[in-house]
């Protein structure tokens, strides 16, 4: 008897070892999944398993209904923009300038144009487009001189259309969030839960793990 306790108690023991080692190579490295959970924190009624039911195209009462209320929301403007460029890049919501992924190529060749909701031109942010386009100096000016042109005059001037972005005024609702006071390891991670809410019904139901503040992670 007294070997089988003894036995048992040493099971206890690396098991516990083995949590306690997992956990503080998380605190170290941010390790996958370990840091999430520490991190994250969620509204008062909110189950993975109700949040799994939650459809493209259902309203706000079926939302609160089957996970409550969020524990914040965020209202988002109109968001409308033009690239173009012969690399590889990307429109991130709500950014006044475009993320190039091909960094050594970051000043070439780049049209960026940002349009409110009537359709004309607010900003314009152009590196060296003017000269791959092969266009003469003397028509430098007629980048500049597309503030309050609509889109499809843009278009018509520019030609083919390489990325093109809208996303309507709308909601994010959050159902989890990073724990108050501070996050595990070297990273912010944590399980994301939100919705995108445009005109009363879901258009986006965003569940992933990354940074928790990427407000726009999932769009």
């Amino acid at each position: 008897m007294e070997n089988k306790l003894k036995k048992n108690i040493l099971v206890l023991f690396l098991f516990a070892l083995c949590l306690y080692g997992t956990y503080m190579c998380s605190l170290v490295i941010g390790l996958p999944l370990i840091t999430e959970i520490y991190n994250t924190i969620y509204s008062t009624k909110f189950s993975e398993n109700n949040f799994s039911k939650i459809k493209i195209n259902d309203n706000k009462t079926t939302v609160r209904k089957l996970i409550g209320e969020p524990l914040k929301i965020i209202y988002t403007p109109y968001f409308d923009a033009l690239l173009y460029t012969e690399f590889k890049a990307k429109i991130t919501p709500f950014d006044s300038s475009p993320h190039l992924l091909n960094e050594t190529n970051i000043q070439q060749y780049t049209l960026y144009l940002l349009f409110d909701e009537t359709g004309s031109i607010v900003n314009i942010t152009n590196n060296l487009f003017q000269y791959k386009m092969h266009l003469p100096l003397t028509e430098y000016n007629k980048i500049e001189k597309c503030i309050g042109k609509t889109k499809q005059e843009i278009k018509k001037e520019f030609g083919e259309i390489f990325q093109e972005r809208v996303i309507p005024r709308g909601e994010i609702w959050y159902f989890s969030d990073i724990k108050k006071g501070g996050k595990a390891g070297k990273t912010d991670k944590i399980f994301i839960r939100r919705l995108f809410i445009i005109n009363q019904n879901v258009v986006i139901i965003i569940r992933t793990n990354g940074s928790a503040y990427d407000a726009y992670i999932g769009f």
